[in-house]
């Protein structure tokens, strides 16, 4: 299967157009499917497009689950959420065509330049709940949020992509499936229990205001086995450099009992995000960060913070964790559902 899945992936290489489409470059190729950036002439516009061999989804249920992330999209219309072109099919792939986001993905800008001062880290992170509230309201439940499906567009605006592994839920029905990115998933999905999807999406979420804090990923262990082992006993230390404010947040994110877990709807009203109450750094230790470690990225995210008014005046920097933690660009999924 690996063998047919590397030549299937290697031929859609030398592919120049689809239709109007016209494919400009690669920008993603994994094992399973490739993504290009492509022009329509007609719009003069530049779109993502998504292509999946069909050879590798020979059964039904594996085209149920490609049918799955269409029909998410469909459905799920939101100015966070990544905006659903168009899709169809020919002999031989599937075709998804989603909006072009310029600037990559928050995994890729938090491995380049570390952790964000408090203000771009805060309306980042304020978006992504937007995003996932509308999700949730809706009564789906994402399961495989990440920084690297938090896409980033020309104007800076948050998109939340890969809607593969979403799920209608019904109250009260529990999820089996064991599925997503091993270092966001929540310690009831490794433990193989029947979770409550929507539960463990917070909990995905509090691993990436984590790293968006930080600069990594709170595991120390060396191999995906230990790591597995921490996330199910909840083993995390949350660094003494961070304010009472964000740390009262990833403790109600990272609760291991779900049904404790903050909702989307209460992290939007939590004091971090709407600045209701001064959010000052803890006394030790000082934090500095040095000329090296301001990022472009910190630059360009500046004007997304709230108006100067909002802000408090002494807004503090959050510098990169000096204890030895994964980094973001290990992350991988665990497999697809069962």
């Amino acid at each position: 299967m690996l063998e047919t899945s590397i030549k299937s992936i290697e031929g859609l290489a030398f592919m120049t157009h689809v239709g109007s489409y016209r494919f400009e470059k690669m920008i993603f190729k994994g094992k399973q499917s490739i993504v290009n950036l492509v022009f329509h002439p007609v719009t003069s516009q530049y779109y993502c497009m998504k292509i999946i061999p069909k050879e590798l989804y020979s059964n039904i249920y594996s085209r149920e689950f490609i049918e799955n992330e269409i029909e998410a999209h469909k459905r799920l219309q939101h100015q966070n959420i990544l905006s659903f072109i168009e899709s169809f099919e020919d002999i031989s792939n599937f075709y998804i065509i989603t909006d072009y986001c310029s600037k990559g993905n928050l995994a890729q800008f938090i491995s380049k330049n570390g952790a964000m001062s408090e203000g771009p880290a805060k309306e980042i992170f304020r978006q992504v709940l937007e995003a996932v509230s509308y999700i949730h309201e809706s009564g789906f439940a994402h399961r495989d949020i990440k920084p690297d499906n938090i896409l980033i567009d020309s104007k800076f605006n948050i998109k939340l992509a890969d809607l593969g592994f979403s799920i209608h839920v019904t109250e009260g029905v529990m999820l089996n499936s064991f599925c997503g990115s091993l270092y966001y998933a929540a310690p009831e999905v490794l433990e193989g229990i029947p979770y409550n999807g929507i539960y463990a999406d917070m909990w995905s979420l509090g691993i990436v205001l984590f790293s968006l804090l930080t600069g990594s990923l709170p595991w120390t262990a060396t191999n995906d086995n230990h790591i597995a082992q921490q996330i199910k006993s909840c083993a995390i230390t949350i660094p003494d450099y961070l304010n009472p404010c964000e740390t009262d947040l990833l403790n109600k994110l990272l609760n291991k009992d779900p049904q404790c877990r903050i909702s989307c709807k209460e992290a939007l009203q939590h004091n971090w995000i709407t600045n209701k109450k001064s959010c000052l750094p803890p006394l030790i230790p000082t934090r500095h960060r040095s000329d090296s470690e301001s990022s472009s990225f910190m630059r360009q995210m500046t004007y997304m913070s709230k108006p100067q008014s909002a802000q408090p005046s002494n807004t503090s920097q959050v510098a990169l964790c000096t204890r030895k933690r994964c980094p973001l660009s290990t992350t991988r999924r665990i497999s697809n559902p069962v």
